[in-house]
């Protein structure tokens, strides 16, 4: 049963295609399962290993810094982006819902928003031959997934920051962001 009742927590609260998920339940989850001296040791190494992830980068929390490569060849750090919002954009050209976000922010403009859009991944080429808005920062950083700064459970990965990068909306949709956005630009 508790093998069963482990995949359902993990399913609905934090699979990132779950209508229902909620990381601040899943961390719960986590912090009992893992304080649990009745479960084995095995049972609980990927429960610890979720729970380093989720902590990352937590709505309130300061956003971790990383540098990353611009297509000219130079290197930028996050926390030099100047602005009163920042989305963090992890992508991949390749990834259909990628596409779907990158034309819903090309098609709403964000006074007063920047957007970092950071491909993570080894193909380095098609991020060089991927045409993004001339406004957006484009940007590549290997680094952020093979360190695992941040928790990329699935791409896009959305994060909203605020003016001192600390993070208002972590692993949020394209949607969410918006509306936040619009509701408090004013």
């Amino acid at each position: 049963m508790l093998d069963y009742f482990m995949e359902l927590y993990e399913k609905y609260f934090y699979d990132p295609n779950s209508p229902m998920r909620q990381e601040d339940f899943y961390i719960m989850y986590l912090q009992n399962i893992i304080a649990n001296d009745k479960i084995d040791d095995m049972l609980k190494i990927r429960p610890k290993y979720q729970l380093e992830m989720s902590l990352k980068n937590r709505p309130n929390d300061i956003a971790t810094n990383f540098s990353f490569e611009l297509r000219n060849g130079q290197t930028q750090q996050l926390k030099s982006i100047k602005s009163n919002y920042t989305i963090l954009f992890f992508n991949n050209p390749d990834c259909t819902d990628c596409k779907r976000v990158k034309e819903l922010f090309e098609d709403n403009r964000m006074p007063n928003t920047k957007i970092v859009a950071i491909y993570c991944d080894d193909d380095k080429e098609l991020w060089r031959n991927t045409e993004y808005d001339k406004e957006w920062i484009n940007g590549y950083s290997k680094k952020v997934s093979d360190d695992k700064i941040y928790d990329l459970r699935a791409i896009p990965a959305l994060y909203l920051l605020d003016k001192d990068k600390k993070v208002i909306l972590k692993d949020a949709t394209a949607e969410m962001i918006l509306s936040y956005i619009y509701q408090n630009n004013n």
